[in-house]
Parts: C-alpha cells; sequence; structure tokens
C-alpha cells in the first residue's frame, strides 16, 4: 500500500494548538498533497470550483490568450507546449493553492499524516494512532516500529581515550 501524504488544516479558532492539547477540530480538513487529474484537464474551472477566483481568471486569460495566438499564426507548437505546462503546473500546485487559500483565511496548518487512504489520516489524526490492517491473520501494521537499536560500536578510527591521570603525592 502506498502511503500519500495529507496535509491537516484547522480552521480559525479553538483547536488543540490553541487550548494547550486539547481535541483537535472536528472541521479540520485533510488535504491530500499528490498530482491532481482534474486540475490537469480542466485547469480553470477547477480553480473557480476550488473558489480560487484569481488564479482562475489569469489562467482563463492564458488559456484565450493561447488560443488566439494559435489561432493566427504558425506558432501551434508553441502554443500547444505552453498550455501543457501550465495545465501541469495547476495539475501539481494546485491543491497547494488550496492550502494557502484557507491559510489566508485564518486557517493554520496542525500536521501532516502520511497514511494510505482519507479514514487512515483521519485515524491518526483524531485518536493519534496507526489503524491496524484488517484481514484475517495479518499482524503487519501501518505505523512500523523501528528495530531495537544495538549499543554503540567503537570504530578503529575512533580517537583514544587519554589516560588517567598519575595519583597525586
Amino acid at each position: 500500500m502506498r502511503l500519500a501524504r495529507w496535509i491537516v488544516l484547522e480552521p480559525p479558532g479553538g483547536g488543540p494548538s490553541d487550548s494547550g492539547g486539547a481535541k483537535p477540530s472536528e472541521n479540520a480538513r485533510f488535504i491530500k498533497d499528490r498530482f491532481s487529474p482534474l486540475a490537469f484537464f480542466f485547469t480553470f474551472l477547477w480553480l473557480f470550483w476550488h473558489r480560487l477566483w484569481i488564479a482562475g481568471l489569469v489562467v482563463l486569460g492564458l488559456d484565450i490568450g493561447l488560443y488566439v495566438l494559435m489561432a493566427g499564426s504558425d506558432l501551434e507548437l508553441l502554443s500547444s507546449a505552453i498550455q501543457i505546462g501550465l495545465a501541469l503546473l495547476i495539475g501539481l500546485e494546485g491543491r497547494n493553492l488550496v492550502c494557502e487559500r484557507l491559510r489566508c483565511k485564518g486557517w493554520r496548518e496542525a500536521t501532516v499524516i502520511h497514511a494510505g487512504n482519507l479514514s487512515e489520516a483521519e485515524t491518526i489524526y483524531f485518536h493519534g494512532q496507526s489503524p491496524v490492517l484488517e484481514g484475517a491473520g495479518n499482524k503487519r501494521a501501518l505505523k512500523r516500529t523501528p528495530p531495537p537499536v544495538s549499543p554503540p560500536v567503537t570504530l578503529p578510527w575512533t580517537a583514544p581515550t587519554p589516560p588517567a591521570s598519575p595519583p597525586s603525592a
């Protein structure tokens, strides 16, 4: 199972960071930090859907300008390459724009969680523990404990300890 990175944002007011360790806010938003195919294929519509009005208008203006450039000259390949690059940029960074919009509204980043899906991320965030994978005889947990640490080994190139000072008379 591949783990994804989830950014947890809490609404303004209340929450664990304000009340000194109180329980997490139930209104927290979990945003999966990954490539968004919908943002890639429907760039300005995806931005409008997420209420990123200025970015959506800028992308719409660039798309219209590139279509006009493509229709009126021999720069079709360049125009298409720029449009694909813009769509790739929105697909890769669109979710970060959503996070930034929420931060500007006063939301704060509570934590970043690595989990396989939303329900696992919520379990880790709200209960502070990693859920055990379901299935008969499956003893593997998502959150693995590190192997025991062996005692330190003296390496041959380490400096020797200085000899004890002679007893004074």
